[in-house]
């Protein structure tokens, strides 16, 4: 009882080595997003950048990183959407609250990168630190806050969601939209930050921290309310067992695949026939897949499942089981 708490907390995160690499790769990806950021802070020739061309560099930013990230941690670079992963529970509560220690040191290390970069005549006290507009009340820039990350979160969960068959376009460029869409309307409130390892970065550096809470408070609400209704609401696997796994931090709760056109007879009823475990193609999160394992199909060797089924059930199925990232 103790080892499967222990399991579903997260714990035995830390005596996997791929755990390590999962970390650096969000350190990473909040390094290069915040180091972004920073560079369109500076004032080059007195002139501020245009939220046009800010909006359009954090969504391409964003989808950038996501794209090539994806692959190892999720590429959350987020501690919010972090926390909105493990409610779900897509991740354990100790790899979200790692992933966002790993997002705030790597946002400190990319403004102390970019700011030995910029001439010092560009950086003013308040170098890239998030500040509400001074016409805005704390209460409202919360509110404006949680609004942009909800866009953002949601876009996230529609975009993984297993649950779904047509998804055909590309997931990082429609979080890269979300984001773009976002900064394009928020950013003269709050600065549409989003993420409140983006505002600890500069704000460590700058000893800047008026308002400070609001950047994180709104962020929370938004991603709360995002990962809540899709999750446990809109998406088409929802359901009251899906929401009390994510309440018990309870792995063991399994999507049932939509009918297929693949007969699933039992092992009886053909010898031939044999189990293999397959990996539920998961660009955001890998770990998701893992928790997912116990939706088998049914394979039989020197025969490939209809090719409908597969673009279905989006299963990938693995001819080794060495070849499982466990």
């Amino acid at each position: 009882m103790e080892s499967s708490t222990a399991q579903a907390v997260g714990f035995t995160e830390f005596l996997k080595g791929r755990f390590y690499r999962d970390l650096l790769s969000e350190l990473l990806g909040t390094m290069l997003l915040v180091f972004v950021s920073c560079a369109l802070s500076a004032h080059w020739d007195g002139e501020h950048y245009s939220v046009t061309l800010i909006s359009l560099a954090a969504g391409i930013c964003i989808a950038t990183i996501v794209q090539c990230l994806a692959n190892a941690s999720g590429s959350h670079i987020n501690p919010v959407i972090s926390i909105a992963f493990a409610i779900a529970g897509h991740i354990t509560p100790v790899r979200a609250l790692c992933y966002g220690i790993s997002q705030c040191v790597g946002a400190t290390l990319a403004v102390v990168f970019c700011r030995a970069l910029t001439p010092p005549s560009l950086i003013g006290p308040y170098y890239a630190v998030n500040r509400l507009n001074p016409l805005l009340t704390p209460a409202q820039g919360v509110g404006m806050e949680a609004v942009c990350t909800f866009f953002l979160t949601f876009t996230v969960f529609a975009t993984v969601d297993k649950s779904r068959s047509d998804l055909e376009g590309s997931g990082p460029l429609a979080i890269g939209f979300s984001v773009l869409l976002s900064h394009t309307f928020g950013f003269k409130y709050t600065g549409a930050a989003m993420n409140p390892a983006r505002s600890l970065g500069p704000a460590i550096i700058a000893n800047k921290w008026e308002h400070h809470w609001v950047y994180w408070i709104g962020p929370l609400i938004g991603s709360l309310v995002a990962v809540l209704l899709y999750e446990y609401v809109i998406a088409g696997d929802a359901s009251i067992n899906k929401l009390k796994s994510g309440i018990y931090c309870d792995p063991s709760y399994t999507m049932k695949p939509p009918p297929s056109t693949v007969s699933l007879k039992s092992d009886k009823d053909d010898p031939k026939r044999i189990r293999r475990p397959s990996l539920m193609a998961h660009f955001e999160n890998e770990h998701y897949a893992d928790m997912k394992r116990a939706n088998d199909v049914y394979y039989t060797p020197g025969k490939e499942p209809p090719e409908d089924y597969v673009k279905q059930e989006r299963f990938q199925v693995i001819s080794d089981i060495g070849s499982l990232h466990i």
